[in-house]
């Protein structure tokens, strides 16, 4: 879409010269008016005025920068030959009403004779995308002359940005080498100069070592036994993941209400490492964060963003609220737009589906085999299948959805089957979208109107949440489906009974979601599920979560309140980590040893069916809790498809040995310590404080695997230390001490043996 020349990069500024990629333009006639056509570029302009097309402008900054200023300059421009009457913005807003509207042209820009707009650069903003620093911008490449009716074009400008230090930006203190790669890689497709890009400046550290994990699940108490089990996965597979209901959320992070409890323990997770984060209760369990992004409309919608986009400086500093008016995401308050973590939301209502939620996770993933399939001879599909169900989104034939079905097609893998229901083609109904749906399709993207419990599929004809509940796609093929929708208030998930609760949990059919809880209108809606299909299928961010999270950010900072309505409305119904699949699961070969005698070094050889290495699977030992238990060591395979794990056990037993790779089958088996002969000293001391945060005293707890010479010492924000509550030698086992002396803060406690140091923060409140 956009082009670079030259990048230049000096202290305080960024200066880039940009030529958008307008070869695709073209202008058809449509009636009295003329329509600009510009492939991958959204038309996200207000009610009235001339319907042009945007691009966004993305910019590394070094971590823990901000931007002063954006400065498009020296900007060149072709016209096109002719008169052009370009129609107004008619926005089509996917509710039950298909009649054609009529939008009058804004009489003040119609009747000028200067083009417009008058400035090409609009809405820019600089934030932090998960740890990493940016700056995000709109441009508007081409400019449109009422009087004259000439069109002229953007064909190079130069940008410069004003770089300063913001010393209030949040910053990851410790996270895995996996997410600040996986960081890196998605800032390498976001920005103009990936040659700037910086790291995170977060302490690097083992997966064991973080403070809650990679995976955060936060639910209510009654669903604890099915969310456990599901962490258990997670941490099988090398993704540890904690479980904490909101009692315990509520009781250690007193604030206002639950949610912003919840967002107070989820800024200490983003600064702890963790990357995914599960919300388990519907509405009624586990309420949402409703907002105000609109002004002119008081109608609050549950936003899920809330608590993705948390770049609070510290516990209890929501800046969501930061005019303290208690309307959070209003258009004047502090929103950075960009995820911070990859947040889901099973919006589950009984224990029972709760379970269903966990087991469809567990079946897409094929850890679990639907027990209909498991003695019937049937295998998983060797097909990766796409669903489409659309209709008409105007009265006629105008504003078809396969339209938009059709620009997604273009990306999806040759070699996946795609079933195509278009009422446009004469081939889509309520019972055709059943029937596709229960053919087993691994994706589904649907584009009509819709409202919370049920959704057209074509013209008077409604695929409803009885209709979801009873589908069997599940238990026809083995197949969860996700499905990503252009339609009004299917995610409305603050009502009895939507379309995405019904989604998630039908008993034998349906899957996970990315659904709008309110009125969309289409040319906003698109470029979102566009991008959740390029973050997937282009970009290889087959994450649920990421991908969901990258197809929201494209369109911040919003050009508009109706796109932040738009943004926050959008809520991801699954599991944030799911590894969507784009190869039919394939078989993995792991050799390694049976049985070891005391510490070892493991070797493992990962391999494909027919003998070929696989690179960059994923290896965990665990034997034991992996926060306090003997092992819990991840890693990952070599170019040679070879890894090899160091193995400490202090007692005899199996280790869990999980092997994973995306579009494989997981591995999971067992090796034997059968003898204690070589066994050496743990590596680790384990250290815990609770409550964190606290409003009185906290307790330190360390855990010494041999007798040893310790110091504690607990640090203030600006690096001074203010205690020493344990100094000298200590035995083997498990020490606490409590500190009871010190004022409101942040602090840092760090324990030091020989060699050995680790370091958690905590946190004292009024």
């Amino acid at each position: 879409m956009l082009s670079l020349t030259i990048v230049l990069l000096c202290a305080g500024f960024i200066e880039i010269e940009v030529h958008p990629d307008l070869n695709g333009l073209h202008v058809i006639s449509e009636g009295v008016f003329h329509q600009i056509v510009l492939p991958d570029s959204p038309f996200l302009g207000l009610e009235g005025e001339p319907d042009l097309p945007f691009m966004p402008l993305r910019f590394a900054l070094q971590s823990g920068q901000t931007t002063s200023n954006v400065i498009l300059r020296n900007c060149r421009y072709d016209t096109l030959p002719g008169f052009y009457d370009l129609a107004p913005v008619t926005p089509i807003l996917c509710t039950t009403g298909t009649e054609t509207p009529f939008v009058s042209p804004d009489a003040r820009i119609y009747s000028s004779d200067s083009f417009y707009p008058e400035n090409l650069l609009e809405h820019w903003q600089s934030g932090v995308l998960w740890g990493m620093s940016l700056v995000t911008a709109w441009i508007r490449p081409v400019q449109w002359n009422p009087v004259t009716g000439q069109i002229r074009i953007l064909r190079m400008s130069e940008v410069v940005v004003e770089c300063t230090e913001d010393l209030r930006k949040p910053m990851i203190r410790a996270r895995t080498q996996w997410s600040e790669n996986r960081a890196l890689e998605i800032l390498e497709t976001t920005v103009l100069n990936p040659c700037d890009i910086s790291s995170s400046r977060a302490a690097i550290v083992e997966p064991g070592q973080l403070q809650y994990g990679q995976y955060v699940i936060i639910t209510a108490p009654e669903y604890l036994i099915p969310m456990q089990e599901l962490a258990d996965w997670k941490t099988a597979k090398g993704i540890p993941a904690g479980v904490f209901t909101t009692d315990w959320v509520q009781n250690n992070y007193p604030c206002l209400d639950l949610q912003q409890s919840v967002r107070a323990f989820l800024t200490d997770c983003r600064d702890e490492g963790v990357d995914f984060v599960l919300l388990t209760g519907d509405n009624d369990i586990f309420e949402a964060r409703f907002t105000y992004p609109n002004q002119s409309s008081y109608t609050p919608l549950p936003s899920d963003l809330y608590y993705a986009d948390n770049n609070d400086i510290q516990p209890g500093f929501d800046m969501w609220d930061s005019n303290g008016n208690g309307l959070w995401g209003e258009p004047e308050d502090s929103l950075d737009w960009h995820p911070d973590l990859w947040v889901g939301r099973a919006s589950v209502n009984s224990l029972e589906e709760a379970e269903i939620f966990v087991d469809k996770v567990l079946i897409y993933e094929h850890v679990q085999t639907v027990p209909v399939l498991q003695n019937s001879g049937r295998r998983w599909p060797e097909e990766t299948l796409f669903g489409y169900t659309t209709g008409f989104l105007l009265e006629g034939s105008a504003a078809p959805g396969s339209r938009y079905a059709e620009s997604i097609s273009v990306n999806v893998p040759s070699f996946w089957l795609e079933e195509k229901c278009y009422e446009s083609w004469g081939n889509n109904s309520a019972e055709i979208t059943i029937a596709m749906i229960n053919n087993g399709p691994h994706q589904v993207f649907h584009a009509n109107h819709g409202f919370a419990t049920g959704m057209y599929t074509a013209y008077g004809d409604i695929f409803t949440v009885e209709d979801i509940m009873e589908l069997q796609n599940i238990s026809n093929s083995g197949n969860v489906a996700i499905w990503h929708s252009i339609a009004c208030e299917l995610g409305a998930f603050d009502t009895l009974t939507c379309c995405a609760d019904a989604w998630l949990n039908a008993p034998e059919g349906g899957g996970f979601a990315c659904m709008n809880a309110r009125p969309v209108l289409a040319s906003y809606s698109f470029p979102i599920c566009e991008q959740f299909y390029n973050a997937f299928l282009v970009n290889n961010f087959y994450e649920l979560g990421i991908a969901h999270g990258m197809s929201l950010d494209y369109l911040c900072p919003p050009t508009s309140e109706m796109a932040g309505c738009i943004i926050q409305g959008n809520n991801l119904f699954g599991d944030p980590e799911l590894p969507m699949w784009t190869l039919p699961g394939g078989s993995m070969i792991v050799s390694c040893p049976s049985s070891i005698d005391g510490s070892s070094q493991i070797p493992i050889q990962v391999s494909t069916s027919e003998g070929l290495p696989i690179e960059g699977a994923r290896v965990c030992l665990q034997k034991g809790n992996w926060q306090t238990g003997e092992i819990y060591e991840v890693g990952y395979t070599d170019i040679a498809g070879q890894l090899s794990l160091y193995a400490n056990p202090q007692t005899l037993g199996e280790i869990n040995l999980t092997v994973w790779a995306h579009n494989f089958d997981p591995d999971s088996r067992s090796i034997t310590v059968s003898s204690l002969e070589n066994i050496t000293i743990p590596r680790r001391i384990l250290m815990k404080i609770t409550p964190n945060p606290s409003t009185i005293s906290v307790q330190i707890q360390f855990s010494l695997p041999w007798p040893a010479e310790v110091q504690l010492s607990v640090f203030d924000i600006s690096g001074r230390i203010v205690s020493i509550p344990a100094s000298g030698q200590y035995g083997c086992g498990l020490h606490a001490v409590t500190i009871d002396d010190l004022q409101p803060g942040i602090y840092f406690a760090r324990i030091e043996s020989g060699d050995f140091s680790s370091t958690i923060n905590f946190v004292l409140i009024d």
